[in-house]
């Protein structure tokens, strides 16, 4: 099988998912091509050692990937990302249909509703069945990150998604949530698959030296964030709890990661004077294995929108995968697999009260935490193993090869 896969985040990013399917399939005996960008993600920066030009051609693991040009930006102007994403598309449906090959399948990772149009195109030129991967729902992220108000350009998102939904040939989504969503938008159930997102501890366990943790990582109880700070992630809750929890001695917290609204959490940690609170920036993925091993409770916060509602953090398979109890003040598809694996504690988005007490509740009983992190790795195994995911995947291509291409009678023949 030929597989074209357009996506606009790749290695050396970290947004693994696209990376690894790639190769899988490629191990797998697929003949694999990717049309990606030059990495920026997540500072909206090209990288060191990279510059954008009209496009460059590599081969890694098996997988040939041709980076293809963009306008990088990861800033809270609307005007900004949006050019951002319209520029890689741009980029993907002119000189990615010329430095495209012939394909059986074109699998889009539709992150941004822009990218999913340019999938479009590039299935009409190969004459390939269009398979979207939608691990971000239009406009429902763009109303919940704030920085689109209009609804007329809401309305306007939402037409060109059931547009791209309708000339899809399959559509694979993460969440329960997500398949409703769609078929409240009129998609066909027998067009959907749920895939989940997936991870893989081997990936993460390649740090290449000892880590000199914090003082708050050395305290007797570590509640522990990592990933994104931005306004959706709604982190003061995090803060408030923090500041609940401040004359416990026993209970450090520490938060890994980057984003827009760090200045400000910093901030706010200075006036609520948290000594128990420590921010060690962004860290590199191979690091982040040892990080959450150090933990003994992992922390999910997120604002309650429609669209969170419906959707799974990324870091939510990380946290399973450490075997750590995951205590989230959070609501929908995340709260509802945290309570139906039992596999840590749930409070309601914004109440700091709620996620301190549950975090005291597990500082005093560490057999609690040791039982529900147990059950949180064993729901990675069933939901999020990387090589099951792959494998459902390779099925789903497959499946719809074979429908969109039968075998010829005379092909049948000869098999027989």
């Amino acid at each position: 099988m030929r597989v074209l896969m357009l996506t606009q985040y790749y290695a050396p990013e970290p947004h693994d998912k696209f990376t690894s399917l790639a190769e899988g399939l490629a191990e797998r005996g697929h003949d694999v091509q990717v049309l990606t960008s030059f990495p920026c993600y997540p500072l909206g920066k090209t990288y060191d050692g990279w510059r954008q030009r009209l496009y460059s051609t590599e081969s890694a693991r098996g997988v040939e990937v041709v980076r293809l040009p963009q306008l990088p930006d990861h800033s809270r102007s609307a005007l900004r990302r949006a050019i951002y994403y319209v520029s890689f598309a741009l980029s993907a449906a002119t000189i990615g249909v010329w430095r495209s090959r012939r394909a059986d399948v074109v699998l889009v990772y539709q992150a941004a509703l822009p990218v999913g149009l340019a999938g479009w195109i590039l299935s009409l030129w190969r004459r390939a069945p269009l398979v979207l991967d939608v691990v971000d729902l239009w406009p429902e992220s763009v109303a919940a990150s704030g920085m689109l108000r209009s609804r007329w350009l809401l309305r306007m998102i939402s037409a060109v998604a059931r547009f791209v939904y309708n000339r899809a040939t399959h559509i694979c989504v993460i969440t329960e949530g997500y398949r409703r969503r769609l078929v409240e938008e009129g998609v066909a159930p027998s067009k959907l698959s749920l895939l989940h997102m997936w991870g893989s501890l081997d990936a993460l366990a390649t740090c290449p030296a000892p880590i000199d943790f914090p003082a708050a990582a050395n305290r007797e109880f570590v509640a522990m964030y990592t990933g994104a700070m931005g306004p959706c992630q709604g982190l003061e809750t995090l803060l408030e709890a923090a500041a609940a929890l401040r004359d416990d001695p026993r209970i450090g917290f520490v938060l890994v990661g980057d984003g827009t609204s760090l200045p400000e959490l910093r901030a706010l940690a200075n006036r609520l004077q948290l000594p128990n609170v420590t921010f060690v920036g962004r860290r590199p993925r191979n690091e982040l294995l040892a990080w959450l091993d150090r933990a003994d409770a992992l922390v999910l916060c997120l604002k309650s929108d429609p669209m969170s509602n419906v959707s799974i953090p990324s870091k939510t398979i990380d946290y399973f995968g450490a075997g750590k109890p995951v205590v989230a003040a959070i609501a929908g598809e995340t709260a509802r697999l945290v309570r139906e694996h039992a596999c840590g504690a749930v409070t309601a988005p914004g109440d700091a009260s709620g996620l301190a007490e549950a975090l005291r509740n597990y500082a005093n009983n560490p057999t609690k935490a040791r039982r529900d992190g147990d059950m949180a790795r064993a729901a990675f195994d069933r939901l999020f193993d990387q090589r099951r995911q792959i494998d459902r995947f390779n099925a789903k291509l497959l499946a719809v090869v074979g429908a969109c291409h039968p075998p010829t009678p005379t092909a049948i023949g000869q098999a027989a």
